[in-house]
């Protein structure tokens, strides 16, 4: 559980900013980072009752790669999206 929490108390600050992680993504990463971007604004709208549609379904995605094809740096910028929402 102390995992869990010491990744939301994490200061990421002192790393790029997630413009600077965006322009690093390649374009199959930018891909996948754009539907979750895009998932991701959808449910604010939903939170804030500003959306006409009437069902908001949840985003299931499964990241997987060898060692080296950028998952952990596709879900860090995911990450740093959230936290910047």
């Amino acid at each position: 559980m102390n995992d869990v929490l010491d990744l939301h108390q994490n200061n990421e600050s002192d790393g790029p900013s997630l413009e600077e992680l965006v322009q690093s993504l390649n374009t199959d990463q930018a891909r996948v980072y754009e539907h979750v971007k895009s998932h991701l604004e959808h449910q604010l709208t939903h939170e804030k009752k500003q959306c006409s549609c009437t069902d908001l379904k949840p985003l299931h995605m499964f990241f997987n790669g060898v060692g080296g094809m950028g998952t952990s740096f596709l879900i860090k910028t995911v990450r740093a999206l959230e936290m910047n929402m």
